[in-house]
């Protein structure tokens, strides 16, 4: 049975938000595509964010769940997260020992965490412990038949592991009844990739490619005031890419940049 929210959902930004997406760029802008992504199944909610990082992801959530919990081994980051006391709350833990009650969530989300453990079951272990019956995990990754680690080994220092998504299934049916593979890449109006490498990928696609790549790199050179107009008049749109530019669905899940998992039905017990 599906479990995607129906729908593509669009991100409105107020003017601090706008600022502050200016200011991060695009690996700024696919993260909190997942974070509107998951909005509609906060409703009512308490959520669970594991590694919630400098926390612009909790207030997105907020805006409709009943209280968040951030949960992030970086004391650094936390100290920048908006926790209010209220419906945000900031916890210092181990994502692969939270000091949470079993069940006592109605949605969990980790987005870009699983890559960088060494405790990989323990952690999936974990988010499937402190999720409700009937609750929903929402977990994203770096798909490797995008990435093409080098023998196994992710090109990315930070990274201890990146998944096929038949790896990734398996992962997650260990310790889920029911898991459901989405993939989130660009919308394919957008022309030119800022990710340097998609942008690798353009580059050996052909002469035309090439071209785009090259202009890309040399608008990116030039003052903000002239980007988007310049983009807009080569390609139909803005410079900078927006969480709204990125997709999420089932279709390409194979081939897409990031793989986004939706988990029930957690299983009981030990994993084997």
């Amino acid at each position: 049975m599906s479990i995607l929210h129906s729908g593509r959902l669009a991100l409105v930004a107020g003017p601090e938000e706008r600022q502050d997406r200016e200011a991060k760029g695009p690996w700024w802008a696919v993260s909190v595509a997942r974070y509107a992504f998951a909005v509609p199944y906060v409703e009512a909610a308490r959520v669970l964010d594991v590694a919630a990082g400098t926390g612009y992801g909790l207030e997105l959530l907020a805006r409709l769940a009943h209280s968040v919990i951030g949960v992030d081994r970086d004391v650094h980051a936390l100290r920048s997260t908006p926790g209010d006391g209220r419906r945000i709350a900031l916890i210092h833990a181990d994502a692969c020992r939270l000091p949470l009650a079993s069940e006592g969530f109605d949605v969990v989300i980790s987005f870009e965490t699983i890559e960088h453990l060494d405790c990989r079951p323990a952690f999936v272990a974990e988010l499937a412990r402190v999720l409700k019956s009937g609750g929903l995990c929402i977990l994203s990754t770096p798909n490797a038949r995008h990435t093409e680690p080098i023998d196994g080994r992710p090109r990315n220092p930070f990274h201890k592991h990146e998944y096929l998504p038949s790896e990734l299934r398996e992962e997650l049916s260990r310790a889920f009844a029911e898991v459901e593979l989405l993939g989130q890449k660009l919308d394919a109006g957008i022309v030119v990739s800022p990710f340097f490498d998609d942008q690798l990928r353009l580059m050996r696609q052909g002469l035309r490619s090439r071209s785009r790549v090259v202009l890309w790199r040399l608008l990116n050179r030039l003052p903000s005031f002239l980007q988007d107009p310049l983009a807009r008049l080569l390609w139909g749109h803005a410079f900078e890419v927006q969480p709204g530019d990125f997709v999420i669905s089932r279709a390409g899940v194979e081939e897409a940049p990031v793989l986004v998992a939706l988990c029930r039905s957690p299983r009981g017990g030990p994993l084997a």
